[in-house]
C-alpha cells in the first residue's frame, strides 16, 4: 500500500476511514470523513488534518515543507488540479478572482476534493456545507463531492468562519491528471473542460539524494508537495517515481520506502487509527503491519 508505506516513512500518523465497508459511492465519502475529523478534534484539537483519498496517492515530502497558511484555522486547503468534471462551471470561473489570479501562473486551478487540508473546526463545517451541496445535488452532481467541493469554493458558503482556497502552486499537493485534446468534451452522464494542454508529470523530479521525495516546477518556483494524487489514473503514480518503465508493483512500492529491514520494521510497527471498521467497529488503534497482513 503506496499510501500506507510512504506516511510511514515520513512519520505522518494515519486514519483509516470505514475499513471493509461496502462501497455505497462517493456520496457516503463525506459525512465519513467527517466522522473521523470529529474523533481526532476531540483526540487534539490544535492539529491539522490532511484528507486524502487511499489508493491513488503517496506522501511524497515531509511536512515540514508545506507553507504557513495549513496552521491558519479559517483555511480549508484543496488540491488543484488542470481539469474538471462532471459539469463545468465557466461562468463561475469568469467570475471568480482567486480561479482568475490562480491562472495567470498556474494550469492546477481547478479544485480537487480528493485531497484537502485545515484544520478541525474549517474541516469540519466544509465537510457539511459539501455535503449538502452533494445531497441537493441533481443528476451526475448527486452525491458528486468533485461538483460540491467545486460549488462551496465558487460561492466560499457556509459562514465566515471558514475561508476555501486551491493550491494552485502545488505548494501543498500535486495532481498528476493530464489535461489534453478539446477543452470542452461532452459524454452520455457528464462534461469535461480544461483551460489547455497540461501534463504535469514533465515538471517532476526526483530529489537528489532523496530517493522518495519529489519536486515540482511549473512556474519557476520549485516546491516540494506534501502529497502526489493521480485521481485515479495509477500508472501516472508509477511514472513519477519509476519512469515509463514497467514498475510500481507492490514489492516496488516496499522496496522504494522500506530500502532495509531497519525501514520495514519501523513500517510494520508504525501506528495506525481505524475508524468505523467492519471489524473493529468505531476506533481501534493497531499498525501498519497488523493492517496490511505483514506485507512488507
Amino acid at each position: 500500500w503506496a499510501l500506507g508505506l510512504s506516511a510511514a516513512h515520513h512519520k505522518i500518523p494515519l486514519v483509516v476511514q470505514g475499513l471493509g465497508m461496502r462501497w455505497g459511492g462517493v456520496g457516503y465519502k463525506l459525512p465519513a470523513v467527517r466522522r473521523a475529523v470529529q474523533l481526532l478534534q476531540a483526540l487534539n484539537p490544535a492539529t491539522p488534518i490532511a484528507f486524502s483519498d487511499g489508493t491513488d496517492a503517496v506522501v511524497a515530502n515531509s511536512p515540514q515543507y508545506l507553507p504557513p497558511p495549513v496552521r491558519d484555522k479559517r483555511t480549508l486547503t484543496l488540491s488543484g488540479e488542470c481539469g474538471f468534471f462532471p459539469r463545468c462551471f465557466a461562468k463561475q470561473n469568469a467570475q471568480n478572482e482567486a480561479f482568475q489570479a490562480c491562472r495567470r501562473s498556474s494550469r492546477a486551478c481547478y479544485p480537487n476534493s480528493g485531497v484537502y487540508v485545515g484544520q478541525p473546526e474549517a474541516l469540519l463545517e466544509a465537510l457539511s456545507v459539501m455535503h449538502n451541496y452533494a445531497a441537493r445535488g441533481e443528476g451526475i452532481e448527486h452525491n458528486e463531492d468533485q461538483s460540491a467541493a467545486n460549488r462551496m469554493y465558487y460561492s466560499q458558503a457556509g459562514s465566515s468562519s471558514f475561508r476555501v482556497e486551491v493550491d494552485g502552486d502545488s505548494r501543498h499537493f500535486l495532481s498528476l491528471f493530464p489535461c489534453k485534446g478539446p477543452r470542452l468534451r461532452h459524454f452520455r452522464n457528464f462534461t469535461l473542460c480544461h483551460d489547455g494542454a497540461h501534463n504535469p508529470l514533465r515538471y517532476v523530479r526526483r530529489v537528489d539524494g532523496e530517493t522518495t521525495a519529489l519536486w515540482y516546477n511549473y512556474s519557476g518556483q520549485p516546491s516540494r508537495p506534501f502529497i502526489v494524487h493521480s485521481s485515479g489514473l495509477h500508472q501516472r503514480l508509477k511514472a513519477a517515481y519509476f519512469g515509463q518503465a514497467q514498475r510500481g508493483s507492490p514489492r516496488d512500492w516496499a522496496q522504494l520506502f522500506t530500502p532495509n529491514r531497519a525501514a520495514a520494521e519501523a513500517a510494520r510497527a508504525h501506528p495506525v487509527l481505524v475508524v468505523d471498521s467492519v471489524a473493529h467497529g468505531l476506533c481501534h488503534a493497531t499498525t501498519l503491519g497488523e493492517l496490511t497482513g505483514h506485507t512488507m
